[in-house]
């Protein structure tokens, strides 16, 4: 083989996670729908327990895993807020306020194609993922609540999807390049 090699500068990468497990029903959803957590922590809140000063950077991934499997997976935006927005209830129509919108980073659209299974048995014996690689990246400012690096994020229907089991949990990773 012959060619030239050359070095790739690496980039320093933080991953900020969060769950949120929405409610115990099967209960359809509609667009713009907001997929919400039962305990009344309506966001998934992403955090690192790294070591991490208050930064810039930007979002370069995005991995979205549910425990049930479900044949039509969700169609989803999911919002990014560097400041924590006014919460919404579990499968009500998104209301975002002017100074929600003030904390936006950016959306992240997740497809129902996106989705492949891991076990696709139906129902909470399943479960599936969808990774999104994002370009262009979204920048972003990593803000520290409470010391610790934080975004939240809520997910959106943008389609109407009927969950297959009760207590669905999302799990959400953020890969981000810091600047």
């Amino acid at each position: 083989m012959s060619g030239n090699i050359r070095a790739i500068e690496s980039k320093k990468i933080i991953e900020l996670s969060g769950s949120i497990t929405r409610e115990a029903n099967t209960t359809a959803y509609v667009a713009n729908d907001v997929i919400a957590d039962d305990t009344g922590d309506e966001l998934i809140h992403c955090t690192t327990t790294r070591e991490v000063a208050a930064a810039s950077g930007a979002i370069v991934q995005a991995r979205l895993k549910s425990d049930h499997f479900a044949a039509t997976a969700p169609a989803l935006n999911l919002y990014v807020f560097r400041i924590e927005p006014t919460k919404i209830a579990d499968n009500a129509a998104i209301n975002l306020a002017d100074v929600d919108l003030n904390g936006l980073v950016g959306i992240i659209p997740v497809a129902e194609t996106d989705w492949v299974p891991g076990d696709p048995t139906s129902g909470a014996g399943g479960n599936q993922i969808a990774v999104v690689n994002l370009d262009p990246e979204i920048p972003t400012i990593i803000n520290r609540e409470s010391d610790v690096p934080t975004l939240w994020v809520m997910p959106v229907c943008t389609a109407g999807y009927t969950p297959a089991a009760n207590a669905e949990t999302f799990t959400l990773s953020l890969a981000i390049r810091l600047n």
